[in-house]
């Protein structure tokens, strides 16, 4: 059956190519939306490897590039970026925050350490297809910069992404017209030369409709660079307390960052760790942001800055998707600190801010925002002032048969000064155990989650007193906001 399944697949292929009714690629999985690293490097011993990654149809899945179709709707179509001076074109647009209902292309570096490499050049060897391929990132306070080596920001052969450390990073892309792109990639990293591979990407045309029943691709046979044993052990073993006798306990989400300075990565007790915001994170803010005013302000920004620590949210982790329905909301409840802060992601072209997440102020905070499953995204977080700061979030989450489950720890940021993370890719986010809460009683637990790593800091300006706060938040649970349906198609072009 499967050979002969091959067969129609490439029949209709050629009829769909001789008919010009559709793309000549045809792919073993087709991607529309969701988090892809399109560009993955890898060490395998003193070799590298360039593959695909996506989190869409399980975590960390690697597949070749050539098996897969990269889709870019039309839904995606905008003339915004025409009024962008230094592009001045309308097309298709993917954004480098993630939108629910598109792809969310970026690469990634970081497995490279494995071999002992550190700098690596991603050089798009050829380009072919009906317009120009941009790329490009939102840099400080809604300006436009260059992510290529050469100043361009239009993809050309020889093009070449040049990653001087290990790093995880997006950019935006822009498609100038409907019709199929390839791309001819190579990675190179000490003298070290990749395999060459081949993207496809589909852009414009009517995407099926949301009631398309998607089946699920399963991988292709790819180099192994899955999430390491500890990365996918029990919660117990990564640094959750060892429970005293006779306590009572149930589940709950133990907070955790996850530190991708080493690989694999390890998920840390964000109560060891601390963040330095030193001259690197200084900026000049030109307006006000939430609680910060105009002026001087160290910030951790959406995108990737070499010596400012980079600390992002993810709901990705194996357990989290395993015993909950995936969307986890965060709330702050704790603020210390000598000046003001803002949480908030990035906007849209031309725009500082696009929603905010948390301010603070005065020992005073307010803010909750909902992160949807399996998602990984990057706020930036601005401080006005130097000095330590505390920052309390509780995360929240349903389990798949409607139990909240909760934990809170602190985040340390010392600002103007260093700590002992300082540089890096971060992520903020939450493992699920079965006995995350211990204590005299369900309501107490609830909201002690991992109380180990909490900090002091006073609590959340919500309008509810000291003593009446854990018990509203345990009773309001989780606003679970619709994140979309992730469509993932094994289908023929017709």
């Amino acid at each position: 059956m499967l050979h002969l399944k091959a067969l129609v697949v490439t029949a209709c292929a050629f009829l769909a190519m001789a008919l010009g009714v559709g793309p000549a690629h045809a792919a073993d999985v087709v991607l529309d939306r969701g988090h892809v690293d399109v560009f993955h490097v890898a060490a395998e011993g003193s070799q590298l490897n360039l593959a695909l990654r996506e989190d869409v149809t399980g975590q960390h899945v690697v597949r070749d590039p050539a098996s897969v179709l990269l889709e870019v709707g039309e839904h995606t179509y905008t003339d915004d970026t025409a009024q962008v001076p230094e592009i001045g074109t309308g097309g298709y647009y993917l954004p480098q925050t993630q939108e629910n209902d598109r792809l969310w292309p970026g690469w990634d570096t970081n497995d490279v350490r494995q071999g002992g490499f550190g700098a690596v050049d991603v050089t798009v060897t050829d380009i072919a297809g009906p317009g120009e391929v941009w790329l490009f990132q939102q840099k400080g306070f809604g300006g436009v910069g260059p992510v290529l080596a050469n100043g361009e920001l239009t993809i050309q052969p020889g093009s070449v992404i040049h990653q001087a450390e290990p790093s995880h990073v997006h950019a935006s892309w822009l498609f100038t017209q409907p019709g199929t792109y390839t791309m001819k990639v190579k990675a190179t990293a000490g003298g070290t030369e990749s395999n060459e591979a081949t993207y496809t990407w589909q852009v414009g045309g009517a995407s099926d409709s949301a009631e398309t029943k998607a089946e699920q691709p399963q991988p292709v046979a790819a180099p192994k660079q899955e999430s390491s044993a500890k990365q996918q052990q029990a919660p117990q073993q990564q640094g959750a307390q060892p429970q005293p006798a006779g306590q009572k306990c149930s589940p709950g989400l133990l907070p955790r960052v996850k530190d991708d300075r080493t690989s694999p990565a390890e998920w840390k007790d964000p109560a060891s760790l601390s963040f330095g915001l030193g001259n690197e994170a200084k900026a000049r803010l030109p307006q006000a942001v939430g609680s910060v005013p105009a002026g001087d302000v160290w910030m951790i920004g959406s995108v990737q800055q070499a010596g400012v620590p980079w600390l992002g949210a993810n709901t990705q982790h194996p357990s989290l998707l395993q015993h909950t329905t995936g969307d986890v909301t965060w709330t702050i409840t704790g603020f210390n600190g000598p000046g003001p802060m803002t949480v908030f992601t990035q906007g849209g072209l031309g725009q500082v801010v696009g929603e905010e997440w948390f301010r603070a102020d005065n020992g005073k905070a307010q803010g909750t925002h909902t992160i949807p499953a399996n998602t990984h995204v990057h706020p930036s977080w601005v401080f006005g002032k130097p000095g330590t700061y505390k920052v309390t979030i509780a995360q929240s989450a349903k389990t798949k048969s409607g139990q909240t489950v909760s934990g809170s720890a602190t985040l340390t940021f010392v600002v103007g000064g260093q700590g002992n993370a300082n540089s890096g890719h971060f992520d903020f986010g939450s493992l699920f155990s079965e006995e995350g809460n211990c204590g005299a009683s369900s309501a107490d637990g609830a909201m002690n989650g991992a109380a180990g790593a909490s900090g002091g800091g006073t609590l959340a300006d919500t309008g509810m007193s000291i003593m009446t706060l854990p018990f509203a938040v345990l009773g309001l649970g989780v606003v679970v906001f619709g994140a979309g349906m992730v469509r993932i198609s094994r289908k023929l072009f017709g």
